[in-house]
């Protein structure tokens, strides 16, 4: 266990941190994986954060809500947003409620003069947490506007000057009409 955690520590998810700055504290345990192997969870959602933060709705497809669209032909992706929460960071102000005890794990450490209490604050969007996933989504979505750049920049590798539907019942007169409607729209707000 404490394998894993020197690694989450060394990628910058977990921070040692003097227990003044912590307000409360997560969850922290393992569970077994595979044979020989264990999965960290750092679970947010049992102290009652949840209640006091506000996540908007959105809609995250689940497999059950995509099924029906499935037929024979199909092209599926799999985004796997749950690994994809360590991407972003969590918002500073939510970082002392998100606080870990790891004085077990690391007994010998002195943070700050501290020496009998070791405390790591979680510092990327956790599991549990409610606003991870929108938070995370939103993440991602500015950042493919960023790599994507402006559709219209003729230096740009995705660069398009024209739609075309690659359907064989629409007409030349949909496609000159679909150019039209879509002249000035531009992904890139930059």
């Amino acid at each position: 266990m404490k394998e894993k955690l020197d690694n989450v520590m060394e990628k910058g998810y977990i921070e040692l941190v003097d227990i003044k700055l912590v307000e409360a504290l997560m969850f922290m345990f393992h569970v077994p994986k595979g044979e020989a192997d264990i999965h960290m969870v750092y679970d947010g959602s049992k102290y009652g954060l949840n209640e006091a933060l506000y996540s908007p709705w959105f809609l995250l497809p689940t497999v059950d809500s995509m099924i029906r669209w499935v037929v024979a032909g199909s092209w599926l992706a799999d985004n796997d947003y749950g690994e994809q929460f360590l991407n972003f960071p969590l918002h500073p102000d939510l970082r002392k409620y998100c606080g870990i005890d790891l004085s077990q794990l690391f007994p010998n450490e002195d943070v700050d003069g501290a020496d009998d209490l070791v405390v790591g604050c979680w510092m990327r969007n956790a599991m549990g947490l409610s606003p991870s996933p929108y938070s995370s989504v939103q993440g991602s979505t500015r950042a493919k506007r960023v790599i994507m750049g402006n559709p219209r920049d003729d230096i740009n590798p995705f660069v398009w000057h024209s739609i075309r539907l690659n359907l064989p019942e629409v007409s030349e007169a949909m496609h000159t009409r679909m150019e039209t409607l879509l002249s000035g729209w531009t992904l890139y707000h930059g």
